[in-house]
């Protein structure tokens, strides 16, 4: 018989369980429902969304997993997709802590396999794996993963961007939170002035968890 940790449950859009912020920032979009596996008594919510965009130059490559490594430290709970080379870096710094981690696919978790490295925390109640996709599972395109990581940073009460290359996704995808009036951070660096002239917050990797109210 599966245990509590192996059963995926669904949790409906106006159940109790359902991230209100999913509601109030994505409003029409949000989706139907979110299929999620983990222990029961996690909570669907997160205090930062990570983000870093894949081609990501060295100075903030140390930068973020300097980040990740102090929002681990200051106990976080942290939500990503986790699925770029810089992110899942940072995925396994996390999953090396105490605090909560929150993993968001962009694919159906219908007959999806676990990770040995994530049974542990899943087991312990230390991680949730969430997607907003039903069915058979399909190959990943730009469209999932655009949705994906939407749902991320809605439920987050703030998002950091370690990296956003100009023109990329992730750029996108913080302009978009900045139009929700959603606290959005970038790590310093060259390339994050654009997003800091359109209303984020400029943090240094050293004191990020303080100046996101976080420890």
């Amino acid at each position: 018989m599966a245990s509590a940790v192996d059963q995926v449950r669904a949790v409906v859009r106006g159940d109790a369980a359902y991230p209100a912020l999913l509601e109030q920032r994505l409003g029409a979009r949000a989706p139907a429902h979110l299929a999620v596996l983990g222990a029961l008594g996690v909570t669907l919510r997160a205090d930062v969304a990570l983000f870093c965009s894949v081609r990501c130059p060295g100075a903030q490559i140390v930068a973020a997993y300097d980040a990740a490594r102090r929002l681990r430290d200051a106990g976080a709970a942290v939500a990503g997709g986790f699925h770029g080379p810089m992110e899942r870096e940072c995925l396994d710094l996390l999953l090396r802590g105490r605090g909560p981690t929150l993993v968001c696919s962009a694919r159906s978790l219908e007959r999806a396999r676990v990770p040995t490295e994530w049974r542990a925390p899943l087991a312990e109640g230390r991680l949730l794996i969430i997607s907003p996709f039903v069915g058979p599972p399909r190959r990943q395109n730009a469209a999932d993963a655009h949705e994906r990581n939407l749902v991320v940073a809605a439920l987050a009460e703030r998002i950091l961007v370690a990296h956003a290359e100009p023109g990329s996704h992730t750029e996108t995808l913080a302009l978009e939170a900045l139009s929700w009036d959603a606290p959005v951070y970038g790590l310093d660096g060259p390339e994050i002035s654009g997003l800091v002239a359109r209303g984020a917050r400029a943090v240094s990797a050293r004191d990020v968890a303080a100046d996101m109210g976080l420890g």
